[in-house]
């Protein structure tokens, strides 16, 4: 079953001979069969009785004259006018009485319900179809919603297909797993009935269904497009609407949430101070504090001013100590930036000068030099040198009997007689006198 909205038609008298005997050129047997109407209008017997047409179209008008824009120049557009295609393969699911249910079934999602209408089927072609007739001006005096009405037409008909089992065609197979459908689907009374199964209104989708049907140990069968469960059985297409429905009450709940946190921020903010009375309480603490001179302004000022030097030379103090640290333990370049990092320390290249890095952490930032850095990293890999080893003194070849007791052992190969050297490094005069007779020796030779 498919479903359109026709253009509107130029006058109500046109849409009624319409629907009862044809076009003014045709005028040929339409098999008309009238379906459903509104209790506010008076319907004709059959086509002969022109005088109940003619009752009907002045119904349809006096409700349109009521509203307060209706004009001459606008009359067409108070005219609606809908229609309901059945297939042959429809007609073969269909009964009579499913097609009466199905109408009023249309009817009521589109809003119809709330203002005259009268629908007559057709049975002289192939395609049976029946013509929905309505005023746009509805019971109220408002005016009939035709927003998206091309699209909401075609939606509605998914809805009825899937509540009916009617087959699906081109584009309404995809339009059937759309939100809009699953929306008009779940306010049909079916399914609010299958909503009141306590097992079925837990579930969000299929796998979640089977999950709580293991957790209570009831039987879950799955066949082609029915789902069985113990006793009971349930179409896919229905499930499906039962958890789309489910999930948009948890959209709706989290929504709800979200409005009501909305609430209570914007109330609290009501009680907090306005910036104007913020702004007089300063000005008035202002005049109650004692006026200063200039000079002690102008001290006060200073003082603030060093105040601020000396907290930023203590930051910039204890960054550095920090840096210099973690600096002496390292051994490569990537080994100091890493730890750094685990300090809460962050290292980044000068945007001035690609020479420096550029040192921060919550408080303060400096710049140390590369050069520096690496000079350090070198400085650390570099081994420690191994311990200098001192000559161990040639032991003396003489004995204790060779001694001369002069407080001090003879040296090695010297006889015991005056020749030995005086402790203060001098010679004897016996030595001095030998070596001038050994020069004049030599001269002589």
């Amino acid at each position: 079953m498919t479903a359109t909205s026709q253009p509107q038609g130029s006058s109500f008298g046109n849409a009624i001979n319409y629907i009862y005997e044809g076009r003014l050129d045709e005028h040929k047997d339409k098999k008309e069969v009238l379906i459903l109407h509104s209790d506010n209008i008076r319907v004709p017997r059959d086509a002969a009785d022109l005088k109940g047409r003619n009752r009907l179209k002045l119904d349809f008008i006096s409700q349109a004259e009521r509203h307060k824009q209706y004009g001459n120049d606008n009359r067409k557009k108070y005219v609606g006018h809908h229609s309901l295609n059945f297939s042959a393969s429809d007609m073969q699911e269909l009964t009579s009485k499913k097609i009466e249910e199905l109408t009023k079934d249309y009817i009521r999602d589109s809003g119809i319900d709330q203002t005259q209408y009268i629908a007559v089927a057709h049975q002289d072609t192939d395609l049976y179809h029946v013509h929905i007739i309505f005023n746009r001006a509805k019971n109220d005096n408002t005016i009939y919603n035709d927003w998206r009405e091309r699209n909401k037409t075609a939606e509605r008909a998914v809805a009825l297909n899937l509540k009916y089992g009617l087959k699906q065609v081109k584009k309404q197979i995809a339009l059937a797993n759309s939100p809009d459908v699953l929306a008009i689907r779940s306010g049909h009374e079916d399914i609010q009935e299958l909503k009141v199964d306590g097992l079925i209104s837990r579930a969000k989708n299929l796998h979640h269904l089977s999950k709580i049907c293991e957790a209570e140990k009831r039987s879950f069968k799955e066949q082609g497009d029915i789902i069985k469960i113990e006793d009971k059985e349930y179409r896919k297409t229905d499930l499906q609407v039962v958890f789309y429905d489910n999930r948009g009450e948890d959209r709706a709940n989290a929504r709800q949430r979200h409005i009501e946190e909305n609430n209570k921020r914007k109330e609290e903010k009501k009680n907090e101070p306005k910036n104007y009375e913020i702004k007089k309480n300063k000005r008035e603490a202002r005049r109650a504090e004692p006026e200063l001179t200039d000079d002690e302004l102008a001290e006060q000022q200073f003082e603030q001013v060093i105040a601020n030097l000396d907290k930023r030379a203590e930051l910039k103090l204890n960054l550095r100590g920090a840096i210099e640290s973690i600096l002496k333990e390292a051994k490569t370049e990537k080994q100091f930036i890493k730890e750094l990092d685990n300090q809460g320390i962050k290292v980044s290249e000068s945007k001035q000068d690609a020479r420096m890095y550029v040192f921060e952490n919550a408080d303060t930032k400096m710049e140390i030099s590369k050069f520096q850095i690496k000079q350090q990293i070198t400085i650390n890999t570099i081994p420690p040198p191994e311990p200098s080893r001192r000559a161990e003194p040639i032991p003396s070849q003489q004995t204790p009997e060779q001694s001369t007791g002069l407080g001090v052992g003879e040296m090695a190969g010297q006889k015991a007689s005056g020749s030995v050297k005086k402790l203060d490094g001098g010679e004897s005069e016996e030595d001095i006198e030998q070596k001038g007779l050994k020069k004049t020796y030599r001269r002589k030779i």
